[in-house]
Parts: structure tokens; sequence; C-alpha cells
């Protein structure tokens, strides 16, 4: 019996290993969803206010104060993109 039950406990131990790795998958993947739908939400943003941008006149100076405001909404949205671009999916464990 000793040996039945040194077997029972290695598979009840590696059983638990495998549902927290489930769980670290399952984490992960959700973080990868939340990053792409994200990604994909900033992307098109970002090309409605280029186009927008596109028909500015090219002098700073010359924008107006609502040219100035889309241009400086396109440049936070750039760099926010950049930021997504770079974060990295990770589950706590």
């Amino acid at each position: 019996m000793g040996k039945i039950k040194k077997l029972a406990e290695q598979a009840y131990a590696e059983a638990a290993k495998i549902r927290r790795n489930v769980r670290v998958v399952e984490a992960t993947r959700k973080e990868i969803q939340e990053i792409n739908m994200l990604s994909t939400t900033t992307a098109a943003s970002l090309l409605g206010m280029l186009s927008k941008c596109r028909t500015s006149p090219i002098d700073y100076t010359l924008l107006s104060p609502g040219e100035k405001q889309r241009l400086g909404a396109l440049v936070n949205n750039t760099n926010a993109g950049a930021e997504l671009l770079n974060r990295v999916a990770r589950a706590d464990e």
C-alpha cells in the first residue's frame, strides 16, 4: 500500500502543477486579448486622427487652436500606441 500511496501523492502534486499552469495560460490569454483589442482600437483611432491632420498647414504657427489640439491628441495617442506595442503579456502567478 505504501507504493500506491506515494504514487497517488505524486499524481496529486503533478495535477496541482497542471492546474496552476492552466490558470497562468488562461490569464495570459486574457491579457493578450486585451492588448489585441486595445491595439486595434488605438490603430483605428490613429488612422482617423491622421486623416484629419493631413489637411493642416505644415507650419505649426499657422495652425488653428482646434488643429493644434488635434495634433496634440495625435501625438498622445501615438505614444499610447507605442506603449501598447511594447507591452508584454504576463500572468501574475
